[in-house]
């Protein structure tokens, strides 16, 4: 992939423009989808490698196609891929930090550091990605195939990150939530881990979610062992501000989701959300 990606990954400087073009109709055609553009090194490759994650609550799986050249993907169909159609399963999981400076200065200035701290920690298993979001959170990490996002990483999380990643279960205060999910349901589930102790990365299960006024959300949860929750959250902008990203001096209130409400619901109760 470039040394350098442009602010939108899949302008016409960062792949040939038919390629990039195959990939934009796929993104926007498919829903929840995003592509990523990766590298180790600003060393040219001898051939390009491309993955597909397909990151549900249930049966995550990652899988690579083979490539001689950026322009075979072109024969490939994306959809059935994405529906789970070929390629070769990937066993090891990905460790994706987000480095790419062009879109937010905080992405270089912390995700470069941890890359070069977690690369030389589980080698080939670190991967530099482009935008993932979260620049206010850098350094930036995501977890393949299982979705996990996390933020504000430091060089001495190291030992414990990758410690919960063989044990296939989220370092908790470093969690930023499920690609699967929309927000207030990452909160959500966020709350019921550290109610219930659950570290799993798949360990808890989304039967429904509700919207209600003033930005309040109830989410229903399960858990391994059969426990459901009811999670009520609401979103509130913060007392405090901060800017949205390294590359403007304009700061907006932080928003959160604040717990409102954690039960545990009897037999009788798990219908509704």
């Amino acid at each position: 992939m470039p040394a350098s990606w442009p602010g939108d990954p899949l302008d016409a400087d960062a792949l040939p423009p038919p390629v990039a073009a195959h990939l934009r109709r796929f993104r926007d055609q498919t829903p929840g989808a995003r592509v990523v553009l990766l590298r180790r090194s600003f060393r040219a490759v001898a051939a390009p490698r491309f993955f597909l994650a397909r990151t549900a609550e249930r049966g995550a799986d990652l899988r690579e196609w083979p490539l001689a050249a950026s322009e075979d993907l072109l024969a490939l169909d994306l959809a059935a891929a994405a529906a789970g159609d070929g390629g070769v399963p990937v066993d090891e999981p990905l460790l994706l930090v987000c480095t790419h400076g062009r879109h937010d200065r905080c992405c270089a200035r912390w995700g470069n550091p941890f890359y070069r701290s977690l690369a030389a920690r589980v080698g080939d298993a670190a991967w530099q990605c482009s935008h993932i979001g979260g620049d206010r959170f850098a350094a930036n990490l995501l977890w393949l195939p299982w979705g996990v996002f996390y933020g504000r990483l430091e060089a001495t999380d190291l030992d414990r990150l990758v410690a919960a990643c063989a044990r296939r279960e989220v370092l908790l205060d470093r969690y930023r939530g499920r690609a699967c999910h929309p927000f207030p349901v990452q909160s959500a589930e966020y709350f019921a881990r550290r109610e219930w102790g659950e570290l799993a990365a798949d360990g808890l299960r989304l039967l429904g979610r509700r919207r209600g006024e003033d930005g309040r959300w109830a989410v229903r949860l399960a858990g391994r062992d059969g426990r459901v929750a009811r999670v009520e959250v609401a979103r509130r902008a913060s007392p405090y501000c901060l800017a949205p990203t390294c590359g403007t001096r304009t700061e907006r209130p932080v928003p959160l989701h604040d717990l409102l409400s954690f039960e545990e619901l009897a037999a009788r109760e798990q219908e509704p959300p």
